[in-house]
């Protein structure tokens, strides 16, 4: 699924596009509360799109960390990434509950419902690429 709110039909040939239910729920918890919906299986896992170097194993950790958690986010380098998470599907309520009271932050919300903080050294593997540039910087950077 990719959670977007604008360009849907250029994201929908890679794959089902999924925008915030509601006008007055907007920002990155409502795009993990649309994606909640459809998905087919207990667990998302969430992935921003200008992440191209993620680890090809983060998920696998992120579920290994859990432990009975609800949630699991990636924190490379001592920096939280909220949205490089694995989330049950029981957040639902707690999500649009939140989201209505006053649109949290990521992090506040993940911390209210016990989310497990999962440790990454390699920092680099969590840069973002927002521009060409960044993406030519780190095309560089890696010969």
């Amino acid at each position: 699924l990719i959670s977007a709110n604008r360009n849907a039909a250029v994201y929908q040939q890679w794959a089902p596009v999924v925008a915030d239910a509601d006008d007055d729920l907007r920002g990155p918890l409502a795009g993990l509360l649309a994606a909640l919906g459809p998905c087919p299986t207990d667990w998302l896992a969430v992935a921003p799109c200008d992440l191209p170097a993620l680890p090809i194993d983060a998920f696998a950790r992120l579920a290994r960390a859990l432990d009975g958690a609800p949630a699991a986010f990636a924190v490379p380098d001592g920096q939280h990434h909220s949205l490089d998470c694995l989330l049950h599907r029981s957040l639902a309520p707690a999500l649009r509950d939140a989201l209505v009271a006053g649109r949290p932050r990521v992090s506040d919300w993940f911390a209210a419902v016990g989310a497990v903080p999962v440790r990454f050294a390699d920092a680099a593997a969590f840069a973002n690429l927002n521009t060409p540039a960044d993406l030519a910087a780190a095309q560089a950077s890696h010969g």
